[in-house]
């Protein structure tokens, strides 16, 4: 699994780049929706790999799992829980309140997490972020520890003018 995003310029500079793969070990889903087993609702990535970090950002390289979180959509049950990056990790019920707050959308959000809720990231834990809880605006790839670079920033310039772009995809690593 590679997830890789960086901002750019109106004129197509890149900045704040990484590009970062993992290996996996895939659930058979893919939506957290799927499965009525929470251990099904993410992917446990083995074997980070970096080919670009321009971000500057110190990751959280954890020693407990890695996992990569399936998005949910609005149809979901809340049993048995849903993982989610709110505070860097959280697998519970409420799916970081997604079905008690109207305002904290979190469907269809997706991420890579460690499983320790310490606001550190071994990667984009909000990637896609959709969330505008409470009035406040989002990027739409969130990390927890530099909200600077990759958070708060839609209002913040000189980082407002620019545009994030995101990806994923599977392929054979190296």
């Amino acid at each position: 699994l590679r997830q890789r995003f960086f901002r750019s310029t109106a004129a197509g500079v890149r900045s704040f780049e990484l590009d970062v793969g993992y290996t996996f070990v895939y659930t058979g889903y893919l939506l957290q929706d799927q499965s009525t087993i929470l251990a099904q609702r993410a992917f446990l990535l083995i074997g980070r790999t970096v080919y670009t970090d321009s971000t500057g950002i110190n990751w959280d390289i954890p020693p407990e799992s890695v996992l990569f979180w399936l998005p949910f959509s609005s149809a979901a049950s809340s049993a048995p829980g849903f993982y989610t990056a709110c505070g860097s990790f959280e697998a519970n019920p409420s799916g970081c309140a997604a079905f008690t707050d109207g305002n904290a959308r979190r469907f269809g959000n997706a991420g890579i997490i460690g499983t320790a809720n310490n606001n550190n990231d071994p990667a984009g834990a909000w990637a896609p972020h959709m969330n505008n809880a409470a009035g406040q605006n989002f990027d739409i790839v969130v990390v927890h520890q530099a909200q600077n670079v990759y958070g708060t920033t839609v209002t913040t310039a000189p980082l407002n003018s620019q545009a994030i772009m995101l990806s994923y995809w599977i392929a054979p690593l190296g």
